[in-house]
């Protein structure tokens, strides 16, 4: 049976993790890790002004620690009941097995241990203390979208049930890699695809994309094809807006014009600015 990992925290992502885990666990016939990281706790609040009390006036301080403790008490209760009850849904809605761990470890050194009997990971877009006012990918989910072996799945704020799938492809062996794991991909499987190229649309790009959309529907998918001018950082948001599109799809391999996933560069800049899941196909 497949596995896989949908990584928790504290913040609002958490249920559409679990959401998109049922989604991706009907259609990949697979079993689902819950696993909630304790990751960066709350500041202390007991700081040097309190320190300096321990000499004047002890219990000013002791109680500083209490209520630091009583913090970590409160967060480890309320991930442990979101896990349960996350667990619960899960069973509900038909997954045939589901697991949960609650860690008190690093997220990514996590994700790391995890991820080795998994086929799929799933994260949410934003951590707990991402930056929603400008829209920042987290940095790291960022960082495990980059070191991650398995696909990954970046699931939006919300869940949708997918339709349409868009894949932003981009002439040579990247791209060719892409369409040859779209094709197997259980994840887009009666999806409607939208083949999206953005910048000059010469005989290169032209003859990639009929090159892919012949593969696709020898595969048996529904296809569509559109060059996009500009930038994919512009071009591919734009289009995936207008259309209504339901995933992005993008590789993630070595040597691909989108394999650098530092902050700023295009893949993660797509997935920042398209506000719907995100599909790594690695």
């Amino acid at each position: 049976m497949s596995k896989i990992l949908a990584c928790l925290d504290a913040s609002i992502y958490a249920q559409s993790v679990a959401d998109h885990a049922i989604w991706a666990a009907k259609r990949m016939d697979a079993s689902v890790e819950l696993v909630s990281t304790l990751g960066k706790r709350p500041a202390p609040q007991t700081d040097l002004v309190g320190a300096m009390a321990l000499e004047t006036q002890p219990g000013v301080f002791a109680k500083g620690i209490s209520r630091d403790i009583e913090i970590d008490r409160k967060l480890d209760e309320t991930l442990a009941a979101q896990l349960e009850a996350l667990e619960r849904q899960l069973e509900a809605a038909g997954v045939k097995e589901v697991t949960t761990d609650l860690v008190d470890a690093p997220f990514l050194d996590t994700m790391s241990k995890r991820e080795a009997d998994a086929d799929l990971v799933i994260l949410g877009k934003r951590g707990q203390s991402a930056d929603f006012v400008s829209l920042r990918l987290g940095s790291e989910t960022e960082r495990a979208a980059r070191l991650a072996h398995r696909d990954v799945l970046v699931a939006a704020r919300g869940f949708r049930r997918p339709r349409t799938a868009l894949i932003a492809v981009e002439p040579g062996e990247g791209g060719e890699q892409l369409i040859e794991k779209a094709a197997a991909s259980p994840l887009l499987k009666g999806l409607t695809l939208h083949l999206v190229s953005a910048g000059d649309p010469g005989l290169e790009r032209r003859d990639a994309l009929a090159a892919a959309e012949a593969r696709l529907r020898a595969a048996g998918f529904a296809v569509k094809t559109q060059v996009v001018p500009g930038p994919a950082e512009r071009g591919v948001p734009w289009y995936a807006e207008e259309e209504d599109m339901g995933l992005l799809v993008m590789g993630a391999f070595s040597h691909s014009r989108l394999r650098s996933l530092v902050l700023g560069s295009t893949t993660a800049e797509l997935m920042r600015a398209c506000k719907i899941p995100a599909l790594l196909l690695k």
